[in-house]
């Protein structure tokens, strides 16, 4: 099942939706060409805009490197500010696409088919 790993986190507005956090890697159940992808995540299955996710591939554990050899670090200058970045925003959800209703059952003591 291929997987994707969200972008942004997503706080679904119905019952129907995956809530998960940025970072978090999700396998995708179905995509839908409205925008929307349905997923799992944790035994929960539900559907989130697909411009919250992308592509993920599990990456082979690499062997990790001996530690470099520590050196001498010079203070930073008064002049060197640290800057800050602007966190990315998501986009907004497209809209959901329409599940059909099924037909309402006649009332109580009302014939089918007779309005």
């Amino acid at each position: 099942m291929p997987k994707v790993k969200a972008k942004f986190a997503y706080t679904p507005t119905n019952d129907t939706g995956l809530p998960f956090s940025a970072g978090q890697i999700l396998e995708v159940v179905k995509s839908d060409p409205s925008g929307w992808t349905q997923g799992s995540f944790d035994g929960v299955t539900g559907w989130f805009p697909s411009s919250y996710v992308e592509p993920y591939e599990e990456q082979a554990a690499a062997p990790v490197p001996p530690p470099a050899p520590a050196a001498p670090v010079a203070p930073p200058s008064p002049s060197a500010a640290p800057t800050m970045q602007a966190a990315p925003v998501a986009p907004p959800a497209p809209p959901m696409p329409q599940v059909p209703q099924a037909p309402q059952a006649p009332a109580f003591g009302q014939a089918p088919g007779v309005p």
